[in-house]
Protein backbone atom coordinates (compact mmCIF):
# COMPACT_ATOMS: atom_id res chain seq x y z
CA UNK A 1 0.00 0.00 0.00
CA UNK A 2 1.21 3.79 -0.26
CA UNK A 3 2.85 4.49 2.58
CA UNK A 4 0.27 7.79 3.33
CA UNK A 5 -2.13 5.00 3.25
CA UNK A 6 -0.06 2.70 5.51
CA UNK A 7 0.76 5.01 7.90
CA UNK A 8 -2.68 5.93 8.29
CA UNK A 9 -4.19 2.33 9.07
CA UNK A 10 -1.14 1.57 11.51
CA UNK A 11 -0.55 4.54 13.48
CA UNK A 12 2.34 4.33 15.80
CA UNK A 13 1.55 4.16 19.28
CA UNK A 14 3.68 4.11 22.20
CA UNK A 15 2.83 0.40 23.67
CA UNK A 16 3.91 -2.98 23.47
CA UNK A 17 1.45 -5.48 21.50
CA UNK A 18 4.19 -8.11 20.92
CA UNK A 19 7.26 -9.55 22.67
CA UNK A 20 8.88 -11.29 20.30
CA UNK A 21 11.96 -13.03 21.13
CA UNK A 22 14.37 -13.19 18.08
CA UNK A 23 17.20 -15.50 18.30
CA UNK A 24 20.30 -15.81 16.08
CA UNK A 25 23.12 -18.72 15.37
CA UNK A 26 25.91 -16.53 13.80
CA UNK A 27 25.22 -12.92 15.45
CA UNK A 28 23.83 -11.22 12.06
CA UNK A 29 20.80 -12.93 11.42
CA UNK A 30 18.02 -13.31 13.57
CA UNK A 31 14.78 -15.77 13.54
CA UNK A 32 11.48 -16.00 15.37
CA UNK A 33 9.20 -18.70 15.53
CA UNK A 34 6.03 -16.29 15.06
CA UNK A 35 3.28 -14.88 13.00
CA UNK A 36 4.29 -11.40 12.18
CA UNK A 37 1.24 -9.10 11.19
CA UNK A 38 1.50 -5.80 9.04
CA UNK A 39 2.24 -2.83 10.82
CA UNK A 40 5.00 -0.54 12.67
CA UNK A 41 7.15 -2.37 14.92
CA UNK A 42 9.76 -1.50 17.33
CA UNK A 43 12.55 -3.72 17.96
CA UNK A 44 15.16 -3.84 20.69
CA UNK A 45 18.04 -5.38 22.45
CA UNK A 46 18.62 -7.70 24.69
CA UNK A 47 15.37 -9.13 25.06
CA UNK A 48 13.43 -9.22 28.18
CA UNK A 49 10.68 -11.45 28.68
CA UNK A 50 8.96 -9.28 31.31
CA UNK A 51 7.70 -6.38 28.97
CA UNK A 52 4.50 -8.19 27.87
CA UNK A 53 2.26 -5.07 29.47
CA UNK A 54 0.41 -3.17 26.91
CA UNK A 55 3.44 0.20 27.97
CA UNK A 56 5.90 2.20 26.82
CA UNK A 57 9.07 0.46 27.34
CA UNK A 58 10.69 1.87 30.47
CA UNK A 59 14.68 2.40 30.63
CA UNK A 60 16.95 3.04 33.37
CA UNK A 61 20.16 4.01 34.07
CA UNK A 62 22.71 1.75 35.93
CA UNK A 63 22.51 3.81 39.11
CA UNK A 64 25.75 1.83 40.86
CA UNK A 65 27.92 1.24 38.08
CA UNK A 66 31.14 -0.88 39.62
CA UNK A 67 34.59 -1.09 38.12
CA UNK A 68 35.79 -4.22 39.49
CA UNK A 69 39.16 -3.71 37.35
CA UNK A 70 40.26 -0.64 37.72
CA UNK A 71 42.78 0.44 34.80
CA UNK A 72 45.91 3.24 34.39
CA UNK A 73 46.37 2.00 31.04
CA UNK A 74 44.14 4.20 28.63
CA UNK A 75 44.20 1.18 25.94
CA UNK A 76 42.91 -1.10 28.00
CA UNK A 77 40.83 0.53 30.85
CA UNK A 78 38.14 -1.70 32.37
CA UNK A 79 34.75 -2.04 30.39
CA UNK A 80 32.56 -3.77 33.61
CA UNK A 81 30.35 -1.29 33.95
CA UNK A 82 29.31 -1.94 30.12
CA UNK A 83 29.44 -5.85 30.50
CA UNK A 84 26.96 -5.79 33.68
CA UNK A 85 24.63 -3.20 31.36
CA UNK A 86 24.38 -5.56 28.74
CA UNK A 87 24.28 -8.68 31.11
CA UNK A 88 21.62 -7.18 33.04
CA UNK A 89 18.74 -7.14 30.30
CA UNK A 90 16.49 -4.86 32.40
CA UNK A 91 16.30 -1.84 29.95
CA UNK A 92 16.73 -1.29 26.27
CA UNK A 93 20.13 -1.24 25.36
CA UNK A 94 19.82 -1.39 21.42
CA UNK A 95 16.56 -0.11 19.20
CA UNK A 96 15.63 0.04 15.49
CA UNK A 97 12.44 0.66 13.76
CA UNK A 98 10.52 -0.88 10.75
CA UNK A 99 7.51 -1.23 9.13
CA UNK A 100 6.07 -4.80 8.00
CA UNK A 101 3.91 -5.16 4.88
CA UNK A 102 1.76 -7.54 4.02
CA UNK A 103 1.18 -11.62 4.99
CA UNK A 104 4.09 -12.89 2.70
CA UNK A 105 7.12 -10.84 3.93
CA UNK A 106 9.18 -13.34 5.43
CA UNK A 107 12.08 -10.94 6.18
CA UNK A 108 12.62 -7.56 7.88
CA UNK A 109 16.32 -6.07 7.64
CA UNK A 110 16.74 -3.65 10.08
CA UNK A 111 20.32 -1.75 11.73
CA UNK A 112 20.09 -1.35 16.01
CA UNK A 113 21.37 1.45 17.83
CA UNK A 114 22.71 1.83 20.75
CA UNK A 115 20.81 4.43 22.92
CA UNK A 116 23.48 4.91 25.24
CA UNK A 117 26.87 6.88 25.20
CA UNK A 118 29.51 4.77 26.72
CA UNK A 119 32.83 7.33 27.09
CA UNK A 120 35.72 6.58 28.58
CA UNK A 121 36.72 8.51 31.19
CA UNK A 122 40.49 9.66 32.11
CA UNK A 123 41.06 10.91 36.06
CA UNK A 124 44.29 12.58 36.57
CA UNK A 125 45.85 13.87 39.78
CA UNK A 126 46.26 17.78 40.34
CA UNK A 127 46.83 19.58 43.76
CA UNK A 128 45.15 17.58 46.42
CA UNK A 129 45.29 19.64 49.75
CA UNK A 130 43.87 18.29 53.02
CA UNK A 131 41.65 19.24 55.60
CA UNK A 132 41.79 18.46 59.29
CA UNK A 133 38.72 18.02 61.03
CA UNK A 134 38.36 21.32 62.08
CA UNK A 135 38.37 22.44 58.15
CA UNK A 136 42.12 23.75 58.74
CA UNK A 137 44.36 23.06 55.73
CA UNK A 138 47.43 21.18 55.56
CA UNK A 139 50.09 23.73 55.58
CA UNK A 140 53.88 24.04 56.73
CA UNK A 141 55.51 27.27 57.75
CA UNK A 142 58.95 28.79 55.45
CA UNK A 143 61.39 31.21 56.63
CA UNK A 144 63.08 33.06 54.36
CA UNK A 145 66.79 34.81 54.79
CA UNK A 146 65.57 37.50 56.29
CA UNK A 147 63.65 35.90 58.54
CA UNK A 148 60.05 36.15 57.27
CA UNK A 149 57.77 33.49 57.81
CA UNK A 150 55.53 32.67 54.80
CA UNK A 151 52.73 29.28 55.16
CA UNK A 152 52.51 27.08 51.55
CA UNK A 153 50.11 24.68 51.41
CA UNK A 154 51.24 20.95 51.61
CA UNK A 155 50.11 18.89 48.48
CA UNK A 156 49.75 14.87 48.35
CA UNK A 157 51.51 12.69 46.28
CA UNK A 158 48.66 10.13 45.41
CA UNK A 159 45.01 9.44 46.03
CA UNK A 160 43.29 6.59 45.95
CA UNK A 161 39.52 6.81 44.16
CA UNK A 162 37.41 4.73 45.76
CA UNK A 163 33.86 6.22 44.74
CA UNK A 164 32.83 9.22 42.31
CA UNK A 165 29.21 10.49 42.87
CA UNK A 166 27.35 12.29 40.34
CA UNK A 167 24.94 14.59 41.74
CA UNK A 168 21.23 14.16 41.72
CA UNK A 169 19.56 16.35 39.00
CA UNK A 170 22.43 16.34 36.44
CA UNK A 171 22.08 13.00 34.49
CA UNK A 172 18.86 11.21 32.74
CA UNK A 173 18.79 8.59 34.58
CA UNK A 174 15.43 6.88 33.03
CA UNK A 175 12.61 7.34 31.50
CA UNK A 176 10.20 5.86 28.69
CA UNK A 177 11.14 5.05 24.64
CA UNK A 178 8.50 6.45 23.12
CA UNK A 179 8.03 4.47 19.81
CA UNK A 180 7.17 7.90 17.23
CA UNK A 181 10.43 9.60 18.23
CA UNK A 182 11.95 6.42 17.75
CA UNK A 183 10.03 6.38 14.25
CA UNK A 184 11.46 9.79 13.67
CA UNK A 185 14.96 9.53 14.32
CA UNK A 186 15.41 5.78 12.88
CA UNK A 187 12.91 5.30 9.84
CA UNK A 188 15.70 4.34 7.08
CA UNK A 189 16.07 6.89 4.34
CA UNK A 190 17.92 5.51 1.26
CA UNK A 191 19.05 2.92 3.18
CA UNK A 192 20.86 5.23 6.13
CA UNK A 193 19.04 5.45 9.92
CA UNK A 194 18.59 9.68 10.95
CA UNK A 195 21.38 8.93 13.76
CA UNK A 196 24.04 7.76 10.95
CA UNK A 197 23.66 11.12 9.11
CA UNK A 198 23.94 13.30 11.87
CA UNK A 199 25.28 11.22 14.56
CA UNK A 200 28.20 13.55 15.39
CA UNK A 201 25.92 16.46 15.31
CA UNK A 202 22.95 16.01 17.30
CA UNK A 203 22.38 12.89 18.67
CA UNK A 204 20.64 12.56 21.74
CA UNK A 205 19.28 9.94 23.90
CA UNK A 206 16.66 11.91 24.71
CA UNK A 207 15.67 12.33 21.17
CA UNK A 208 14.19 9.21 21.42
CA UNK A 209 12.70 9.22 25.27
CA UNK A 210 9.52 10.74 27.00
CA UNK A 211 9.27 12.12 30.77
CA UNK A 212 13.40 11.07 31.14
CA UNK A 213 13.34 11.84 34.93
CA UNK A 214 17.15 12.93 36.77
CA UNK A 215 15.80 12.65 40.33
CA UNK A 216 18.47 9.99 41.01
CA UNK A 217 22.48 9.63 41.84
CA UNK A 218 24.56 8.13 39.91
CA UNK A 219 27.79 6.44 41.44
CA UNK A 220 30.88 5.04 39.82
CA UNK A 221 32.54 2.79 42.37
CA UNK A 222 35.89 1.43 41.68
CA UNK A 223 36.85 -2.07 43.41
CA UNK A 224 40.03 -2.20 45.40
CA UNK A 225 40.36 1.50 44.48
CA UNK A 226 41.94 3.79 41.79
CA UNK A 227 45.35 4.87 42.24
CA UNK A 228 46.33 8.26 40.97
CA UNK A 229 49.64 10.14 40.96
CA UNK A 230 51.08 12.70 39.18
CA UNK A 231 52.73 10.17 36.78
CA UNK A 232 49.77 7.28 36.73
CA UNK A 233 46.44 8.64 35.29
CA UNK A 234 42.99 6.55 35.68
CA UNK A 235 40.50 5.49 33.13
CA UNK A 236 37.28 3.52 33.08
CA UNK A 237 34.19 3.63 30.70
CA UNK A 238 30.33 4.49 32.29
CA UNK A 239 27.03 4.25 30.73
CA UNK A 240 25.64 7.42 30.39
CA UNK A 241 22.36 9.01 27.73
CA UNK A 242 24.01 10.41 24.56
CA UNK A 243 23.70 14.33 25.77
CA UNK A 244 25.74 17.67 25.62
CA UNK A 245 27.32 17.59 29.17
CA UNK A 246 28.15 21.74 29.49
CA UNK A 247 30.55 22.52 32.55
CA UNK A 248 28.96 26.19 32.10
CA UNK A 249 25.75 24.70 32.73
CA UNK A 250 26.75 22.36 35.98
CA UNK A 251 26.54 19.17 34.31
CA UNK A 252 28.63 16.51 35.68
CA UNK A 253 30.51 18.19 38.56
CA UNK A 254 30.74 15.44 41.02
CA UNK A 255 32.07 14.50 44.43
CA UNK A 256 34.99 12.41 45.35
CA UNK A 257 35.55 9.74 47.79
CA UNK A 258 39.00 8.88 48.22
CA UNK A 259 41.57 7.28 50.41
CA UNK A 260 45.07 9.31 51.35
CA UNK A 261 47.27 8.40 53.55
CA UNK A 262 45.38 5.14 54.63
CA UNK A 263 42.31 7.61 55.84
CA UNK A 264 38.66 8.01 54.40
CA UNK A 265 38.44 11.11 52.74
CA UNK A 266 36.01 13.15 50.77
CA UNK A 267 35.85 16.44 48.28
CA UNK A 268 34.17 19.31 49.99
CA UNK A 269 30.01 20.15 48.49
CA UNK A 270 30.07 22.83 46.03
CA UNK A 271 27.00 24.33 48.76
CA UNK A 272 30.34 23.71 51.36
CA UNK A 273 32.26 26.90 48.78
CA UNK A 274 34.68 23.69 47.13
CA UNK A 275 35.24 24.05 43.61
CA UNK A 276 33.37 21.71 41.39
CA UNK A 277 35.44 18.91 39.70
CA UNK A 278 34.24 18.94 35.79
CA UNK A 279 35.35 17.76 32.74
CA UNK A 280 36.01 19.74 29.76
CA UNK A 281 34.09 22.48 27.76
CA UNK A 282 31.21 21.62 25.48
CA UNK A 283 31.08 17.55 25.88
CA UNK A 284 28.21 16.13 23.79
CA UNK A 285 28.09 12.24 23.66
CA UNK A 286 26.83 10.37 21.10
CA UNK A 287 24.81 6.81 21.33
CA UNK A 288 26.79 4.29 21.13
CA UNK A 289 29.94 6.37 21.02
CA UNK A 290 33.04 5.73 23.11
CA UNK A 291 34.15 9.68 22.91
CA UNK A 292 32.85 13.28 22.28
CA UNK A 293 31.46 14.35 19.09
CA UNK A 294 34.20 16.81 18.36
CA UNK A 295 36.69 13.84 19.19
CA UNK A 296 35.10 12.51 15.58
CA UNK A 297 35.61 13.21 11.77
CA UNK A 298 32.68 13.54 9.35
CA UNK A 299 33.06 9.92 8.11
CA UNK A 300 33.47 8.34 11.47
CA UNK A 301 36.74 8.28 12.54
CA UNK A 302 38.77 9.21 15.64
CA UNK A 303 40.72 12.52 15.82
CA UNK A 304 44.40 12.20 17.39
CA UNK A 305 42.18 14.32 20.54
CA UNK A 306 40.52 11.38 21.16
CA UNK A 307 39.53 10.54 24.73
CA UNK A 308 40.56 13.80 26.19
CA UNK A 309 36.71 15.68 26.27
CA UNK A 310 35.94 13.30 29.44
CA UNK A 311 39.04 14.10 31.43
CA UNK A 312 38.56 15.14 35.16
CA UNK A 313 40.85 16.60 37.26
CA UNK A 314 40.83 15.70 41.18
CA UNK A 315 41.97 18.87 42.88
CA UNK A 316 41.12 20.69 45.65
CA UNK A 317 40.38 20.53 48.99
CA UNK A 318 39.75 16.93 50.72
CA UNK A 319 38.30 16.46 54.22
CA UNK A 320 37.63 14.01 56.69
CA UNK A 321 34.58 11.61 55.87
CA UNK A 322 33.19 12.33 59.39
CA UNK A 323 33.25 16.38 58.91
CA UNK A 324 33.53 17.77 55.87
CA UNK A 325 31.90 21.00 55.90
CA UNK A 326 35.40 23.61 55.14
CA UNK A 327 36.11 26.76 53.13
CA UNK A 328 38.56 25.77 50.40
CA UNK A 329 41.67 27.67 49.36
CA UNK A 330 42.65 28.77 46.22
CA UNK A 331 43.79 26.72 43.78
CA UNK A 332 47.91 26.89 43.30
CA UNK A 333 50.75 25.47 43.28
CA UNK A 334 54.53 26.19 43.93
CA UNK A 335 57.31 26.00 41.10
CA UNK A 336 60.91 25.80 41.82
CA UNK A 337 62.18 24.67 38.97
CA UNK A 338 61.76 24.33 34.98
CA UNK A 339 61.07 20.69 35.33
CA UNK A 340 58.70 21.47 38.33
CA UNK A 341 56.91 23.47 35.56
CA UNK A 342 56.54 21.05 32.61
CA UNK A 343 55.57 18.28 35.12
CA UNK A 344 52.85 21.01 36.64
CA UNK A 345 51.90 21.01 32.95
CA UNK A 346 51.47 17.63 32.08
CA UNK A 347 49.87 16.73 35.23
CA UNK A 348 47.02 19.67 35.03
CA UNK A 349 46.44 21.05 31.55
CA UNK A 350 43.73 19.57 29.41
CA UNK A 351 42.28 21.41 26.56
CA UNK A 352 40.39 24.88 26.69
CA UNK A 353 42.09 25.36 30.48
CA UNK A 354 43.93 28.87 31.12
CA UNK A 355 47.00 27.89 33.57
CA UNK A 356 48.11 31.19 35.21
CA UNK A 357 50.63 32.18 37.36
CA UNK A 358 49.75 34.54 40.67
CA UNK A 359 52.58 36.27 43.19
CA UNK A 360 53.26 34.72 46.69
CA UNK A 361 51.30 37.48 47.67
CA UNK A 362 47.93 36.78 46.20
CA UNK A 363 48.55 33.21 46.97
CA UNK A 364 48.84 34.11 50.67
CA UNK A 365 45.34 36.27 51.05
CA UNK A 366 43.76 33.28 49.19
CA UNK A 367 44.98 30.97 51.68
CA UNK A 368 44.46 33.01 54.56
CA UNK A 369 41.07 34.20 54.15
CA UNK A 370 42.52 37.71 54.07
CA UNK A 371 40.79 38.44 50.41
CA UNK A 372 38.02 36.39 50.16
CA UNK A 373 36.36 38.59 47.49
CA UNK A 374 39.16 38.01 45.11
CA UNK A 375 39.28 34.37 44.83
CA UNK A 376 38.99 32.64 41.52
CA UNK A 377 35.83 30.95 40.44
CA UNK A 378 37.10 28.89 37.90
CA UNK A 379 41.62 28.17 36.31
CA UNK A 380 44.68 26.74 37.56
CA UNK A 381 47.14 28.64 39.20
CA UNK A 382 50.30 28.13 40.28
CA UNK A 383 53.29 30.74 42.30
CA UNK A 384 57.01 30.68 40.79
CA UNK A 385 58.81 29.97 44.23
CA UNK A 386 62.72 29.74 42.02
CA UNK A 387 65.33 32.40 43.25
CA UNK A 388 67.38 34.76 40.95
CA UNK A 389 70.55 31.86 41.53
CA UNK A 390 67.96 28.81 40.06
CA UNK A 391 65.09 30.16 37.98
CA UNK A 392 62.86 28.56 36.01
CA UNK A 393 63.36 28.19 32.43
CA UNK A 394 60.71 29.20 29.85
CA UNK A 395 62.22 27.48 27.50
CA UNK A 396 60.96 25.39 23.97
CA UNK A 397 60.85 22.09 25.93
CA UNK A 398 58.11 23.99 28.22
CA UNK A 399 56.05 25.32 24.93
CA UNK A 400 56.47 22.07 23.80
CA UNK A 401 54.66 20.04 26.62
CA UNK A 402 52.35 22.79 27.43
CA UNK A 403 51.32 22.54 23.32
CA UNK A 404 51.17 18.34 23.38
CA UNK A 405 48.45 18.80 26.88
CA UNK A 406 46.48 21.68 26.17
CA UNK A 407 46.05 22.65 22.43
CA UNK A 408 43.93 21.93 20.14
CA UNK A 409 42.60 23.05 16.93
CA UNK A 410 39.89 25.98 17.99
CA UNK A 411 40.33 25.68 21.91
CA UNK A 412 43.60 26.74 22.00
CA UNK A 413 44.37 27.63 25.49
CA UNK A 414 47.26 29.76 27.26
CA UNK A 415 49.68 29.56 30.43
CA UNK A 416 50.24 33.18 31.63
CA UNK A 417 53.19 34.26 32.88
CA UNK A 418 53.46 37.47 35.61
CA UNK A 419 55.60 40.43 33.93
CA UNK A 420 59.68 40.56 34.68
CA UNK A 421 59.32 44.35 34.63
CA UNK A 422 62.45 44.65 36.97
CA UNK A 423 65.08 42.38 36.85
CA UNK A 424 66.99 43.77 40.09
CA UNK A 425 64.36 41.90 42.05
CA UNK A 426 64.31 38.05 43.19
CA UNK A 427 60.91 37.94 41.63
CA UNK A 428 61.72 39.07 38.40
CA UNK A 429 64.32 37.21 37.96
CA UNK A 430 62.82 33.65 39.16
CA UNK A 431 61.60 33.11 35.55
CA UNK A 432 63.59 33.87 32.74
CA UNK A 433 63.94 32.86 28.73
CA UNK A 434 66.54 30.66 27.71
CA UNK A 435 67.06 28.22 25.04
CA UNK A 436 63.45 29.40 23.18
CA UNK A 437 62.96 30.27 19.45
CA UNK A 438 59.81 33.42 19.92
CA UNK A 439 57.68 32.46 17.25
CA UNK A 440 53.88 33.89 16.45
CA UNK A 441 52.58 30.36 17.73
CA UNK A 442 54.56 30.67 21.09
CA UNK A 443 52.99 34.66 21.34
CA UNK A 444 49.46 32.96 20.84
CA UNK A 445 50.08 30.04 23.48
CA UNK A 446 52.16 31.96 25.96
CA UNK A 447 51.08 35.42 28.16
CA UNK A 448 52.51 38.01 30.14
CA UNK A 449 50.16 39.66 32.50
CA UNK A 450 51.09 43.19 31.51
CA UNK A 451 54.07 43.27 29.51
CA UNK A 452 57.90 42.16 29.94
CA UNK A 453 60.02 39.19 30.39
CA UNK A 454 63.43 39.01 30.65
CA UNK A 455 66.04 36.85 29.06
CA UNK A 456 69.02 35.56 30.43
CA UNK A 457 70.03 32.85 27.62
CA UNK A 458 70.21 32.17 23.97
CA UNK A 459 66.84 33.70 22.65
CA UNK A 460 65.56 34.10 18.92
CA UNK A 461 62.52 36.82 18.66
CA UNK A 462 60.52 36.35 15.89
CA UNK A 463 57.39 37.25 17.41
CA UNK A 464 57.82 38.96 21.11
CA UNK A 465 56.10 40.57 24.26
CA UNK A 466 56.04 44.42 24.49
CA UNK A 467 59.22 44.39 26.28
CA UNK A 468 62.65 42.43 26.66
CA UNK A 469 65.03 42.68 29.55
CA UNK A 470 68.34 41.13 28.23
CA UNK A 471 70.84 40.66 31.14
CA UNK A 472 74.37 39.51 31.83
CA UNK A 473 74.94 36.20 30.02
CA UNK A 474 71.88 36.80 27.44
CA UNK A 475 72.28 36.63 24.04
CA UNK A 476 68.83 37.91 22.05
CA UNK A 477 68.37 37.97 18.27
CA UNK A 478 65.66 39.82 16.78
CA UNK A 479 64.04 38.82 13.74
CA UNK A 480 60.52 40.14 13.80
CA UNK A 481 58.96 42.44 11.72
CA UNK A 482 57.03 44.20 15.18
CA UNK A 483 58.96 46.39 17.07
CA UNK A 484 60.10 45.75 20.67
CA UNK A 485 61.30 47.64 23.34
CA UNK A 486 64.66 46.07 24.63
CA UNK A 487 67.08 46.79 27.55
CA UNK A 488 70.51 45.56 27.16
CA UNK A 489 72.03 45.09 30.37
CA UNK A 490 75.82 44.34 31.54
CA UNK A 491 77.15 41.62 29.70
CA UNK A 492 73.79 40.59 27.28
CA UNK A 493 74.33 40.98 23.53
CA UNK A 494 71.21 41.78 21.08
CA UNK A 495 71.48 41.18 17.24
CA UNK A 496 69.26 43.14 15.41
CA UNK A 497 68.64 41.05 12.34
CA UNK A 498 65.45 42.95 11.10
CA UNK A 499 64.38 46.83 9.68
CA UNK A 500 61.41 47.04 12.69
CA UNK A 501 61.26 50.07 14.84
CA UNK A 502 63.46 48.41 17.51
CA UNK A 503 63.37 50.93 20.67
CA UNK A 504 66.89 49.77 22.11
CA UNK A 505 68.32 50.99 25.65
CA UNK A 506 71.83 49.56 25.90
CA UNK A 507 72.74 49.96 29.55
CA UNK A 508 76.70 48.77 29.29
CA UNK A 509 76.04 45.55 26.75
CA UNK A 510 76.20 44.99 22.96
CA UNK A 511 73.62 46.00 19.91
CA UNK A 512 74.92 44.68 16.50
CA UNK A 513 72.82 45.73 14.07
CA UNK A 514 72.87 43.42 11.18
CA UNK A 515 69.94 45.09 8.88
CA UNK A 516 70.78 45.70 5.38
Amino acid sequence: PASTKFDEVFTVVDYINSNVLYQTEDGSNFYADASIPEGNYLFYAPFNKENISRKPLATQLPLEQVVANPSSNAKAPSNDIITAFYEDKTSPVFVAYDKVFGEEMTEVNVVMDHIYSLPLVTLKFGNVQLLDENGVANVKEVEDELGNVTKEPVYESEIIINSIEFAKDQIATKGAISNGNVKKMLARTNGKHAWDAVKYETAKTSDILMDGTTSEKVVVTFTGGQKLTADQNGYFFMVLPGDEYIKAEGKLDVIVNATINGKSYRSAAADMGERKIAPAKDVRLLPGQYYSADEYTADGKTKDSKGTSMTYVIDGTFAPTEKVEAPAPADYVHISSTEELIAYINKVAYRGEEIKEISKTTAEKWLTDEDEDTYPTHGKYFVITATNNAPVELNDDVIKAFKNSCVLTGKNATITFLARNDYNTTDGMNLVLNGITWTAETSGLVKFDGNGAIAKGNVVMQDAPTKIYAIYEANVTLEGTAGVEVFVDHGATVNVNSDAAHTISNLYGTVNVNVS
